[in-house]
């Protein structure tokens, strides 16, 4: 905006009228139509941005990120104590910035721009001391969601009571690494938590394997758990999330290799409103899957994705019981062997045919025949990928119904109605199925 030195009048070249006219939620917030009311008794430039009073101001501005926002605070005085009003930094995600702010300005940002209205903070890949939480404790009463992918913790976390928030209700702690002392403090304050992502780390910490107990006991309120590439996760953990975590909606064990699904029963028929389930990678057996009645579960999101001991049967009998299905991972399930033309048929036979996402990519034994049966009986499906499926080619869209809505994507360029789904140069940049999923970490936090 091109504004002069010693005035906030808005100049001829401004686009300023032009935007504020044509955004998309003027006609539901009263704020901008005040705004448009403003704008249409002046003269086509003859506008000021001093007529605006300060709350249509920072109403515009709270739609504005914290690099937006730290542009226009230097636009001017006025600008600026608008722009660092603590209203507009209630949901703060700082990760761009861990190579530039360091613990001291960290500190001071919390004082002076984030407290007291702070509910929500992302601190991703941050090099964090304990007197940035204690800063945290005494400035920031009402934050409840805190993003710490990545951290790393120094110092020793035990120099005070309040080295970590009380009373968070959304964490994520994935990958986090550093003093033990500071993992010790996060066990100790997971009291009500309800989405939570754990590492190893912080079961590393807790030597003693009757210290487990009492932390899943803390779970009771618990909605989301995410244990992404948790080598320590093994059956008897699944137990006791079983046992403890009945609220559960949303479990995520991704590259949890010790997890071989023996404790699988016991938690789904515990856990009555467990909706989405992630075994990506896990060593999960059909001995196990045949144990569990599938029928009674409330599954709708599944992902099985390089599962690598299942096999056809564990599928044949799995698939066709879950009727609720929108959302199915199996990309290179058994070695790229398990899901098959018959499971798909079984699937149609058993009325399974809810599926809005599905990934079949580096399955071996799927035709262009098959797949266009199972996507013709399969109306509500929108999006299917196919990445390396050795025996589908081009001609598959042929088999297709006319009125598909499908939007499929493969390693081979394919037309249908019009739209060219495209091949290697440019796949990679169509959307991953990982976050399709409604009930997620990710889906919950940011």
């Amino acid at each position: 905006m091109e504004l002069a030195k010693n005035s906030c009048d808005v100049r001829k070249t401004d686009p300023f009228e032009h935007d504020v006219k044509n955004l998309s939620f003027r006609s539901i917030d009263p704020a901008f139509v005040f705004l448009e009311k403003l704008l249409q008794r002046k003269s086509k430039f003859d506008v000021a941005v001093c007529d605006l009073p300060e709350t249509i101001v920072l109403k515009v501005f709270s739609y504005l990120d914290e690099n937006q926002l730290c542009k226009v605070a230097a636009v001017c005085t006025n600008w600026r104590r608008i722009a660092y009003d603590s209203s507009l930094w209630t949901r703060v995600d700082l990760r761009r910035y861990n190579s530039r702010v360091d613990n001291l300005r960290l500190i001071k940002l919390i004082r002076t721009r984030f407290a007291p209205l702070l509910t929500s903070l992302n601190l991703g890949s941050f090099t964090v001391s304990p007197q940035v939480f204690q800063a945290m404790c005494k400035y920031c009463p009402k934050l409840t969601i805190m993003g710490l992918e990545g951290v790393t913790f120094v110092n020793n976390f035990n120099v005070s009571s309040q080295s970590f928030p009380q009373g968070l209700k959304k964490l994520d702690i994935r990958h986090a690494r550093g003093d033990v002392t500071a993992f010790r403090k996060i066990a100790q304050s997971l009291k009500g938590i309800e989405c939570l992502g754990l590492s190893d780390e912080l079961f590393d910490c807790l030597e003693r394997e009757l210290e487990l107990e009492p932390l899943f006991r803390k779970f009771e309120n618990i909605q989301v758990l995410e244990f992404s590439y948790c080598c320590l996760m093994n059956d008897e953990m699944i137990m006791l999330i079983g046992s403890y975590c009945t609220m559960l909606k949303s479990l995520c064990l991704r590259r949890c290799n010790n997890v071989r699904g023996r404790s699988l029963a016991h938690l789904l028929r515990n856990c009555i409103a467990l909706t989405s389930l992630v075994l990506d990678g896990t060593g999960l057996t059909n001995l196990n899957i045949l144990e569990i009645p599938w029928e009674d579960t409330t599954v709708q999101e599944l992902d099985l994705s390089w599962c690598r001991h299942i096999n056809q049967d564990g599928l044949s009998f799995m698939l066709p019981r879950l009727p609720k299905l929108r959302y199915l991972r199996l990309c290179c399930c058994g070695y790229g062997h398990a899901i098959t033309d018959d499971v798909l048929s079984l699937m149609v036979l058993r009325g399974c045919t809810k599926l809005e996402v599905l990934d079949l990519s580096y399955n071996s034994l799927l035709t262009n025949r098959g797949l266009g049966n199972f996507v013709t009986h399969c109306r509500s499906l929108l999006y299917l990928r196919i990445h390396h499926c050795k025996d589908l080619t081009k001609d598959l869209m042929k088999f297709f119904p006319g009125n598909s809505n499908v939007f499929v994507v493969a390693n081979f360029p394919v037309t249908h109605k019009g739209l060219v789904v495209r091949g290697n140069p440019v796949y990679t940049f169509w959307p991953s199925p990982v976050s399709m999923r409604t009930v997620s970490l990710e889906s919950e936090m940011y």
